[in-house]
């Protein structure tokens, strides 16, 4: 078996099993109950964001390419564990341009890509005062899952690819109510990116940092 589609594999299950636990915790502890106090069990938070992509792919000809910075969507579903410990899984979706060119001065455009994140992540929030939960909640998290990369350059790149990508967070949580909050997320995705383009010949992508600003309306159960 290929060995990114191992990579593949490896971290699908991984992303997999951070969900599924987090679904039977919930359905073992029951859903919160109303006017407890408690902070949110379950919480989904449909979000959208801009994508840094530090993604450059060199292809057989000697030719650099990078992915343009574009808007992303995506959604989280979370469970707490305990009151500063959660679960949470990830997909969001980013499509933009291939271009040619300096990466901050701007480029030229030769084609698309579209990326996919799937991915799972312990959640470690602040500890609130006083047993009384904070109106504004920071926390980090640290995972691991898949990034999934098409790219669609002709005469110059053409690739499909899914590999391992580990990430980094540090976010805010702001209460708007007991089951309603804002959350402010920056998320670092960490891997080494590769495939093939149309000739069969290796694309040389290399470890990057891809980050990712997202804000987002949670909503607990």
């Amino acid at each position: 078996m290929h060995l990114s589609r191992l990579r593949w594999l490896a971290a699908t299950a991984f992303a997999g099993a951070l969900v599924a636990t987090a679904g039977s915790a919930a359905a073992q502890r029951g859903l919160r109950p109303v006017g407890s106090g408690e902070p949110p069990l379950v919480q989904i938070t449909p979000y959208a964001g801009y994508e840094f992509f530090g993604t450059t792919i060199r292809g057989s000809t000697g030719t650099a390419l990078s992915l343009r910075d574009a808007p992303v969507v995506g959604g989280e579903l979370g469970v707490r564990l305990t009151r500063v410990v959660s679960l949470v899984g990830n997909v969001g979706y980013a499509s933009g341009d291939v271009q040619i060119g300096q990466l901050y001065l701007g480029g030229i455009g030769v084609g698309h890509s579209r990326v996919w994140n799937y991915d799972g992540a312990l959640r470690f929030s602040a500890r609130s005062r006083f047993g009384r939960r904070n109106t504004v909640t920071p926390f980090v998290q640290v995972g691991a899952g898949a990034m999934h990369l098409e790219v669609n350059a002709p005469n110059y790149a053409q690739s499909n690819s899914t590999d391992v990508a580990f990430n980094l967070g540090l976010g805010l949580d702001v209460a708007l109510g007991d089951v309603v909050g804002v959350q402010i997320l920056a998320k670092d995705y960490i891997g080494r990116f590769g495939g093939r383009d149309a000739s069969g010949a290796d694309l040389s992508m290399g470890t990057s940092n891809n980050w990712l600003l997202s804000a987002g309306l949670r909503l607990g159960f």
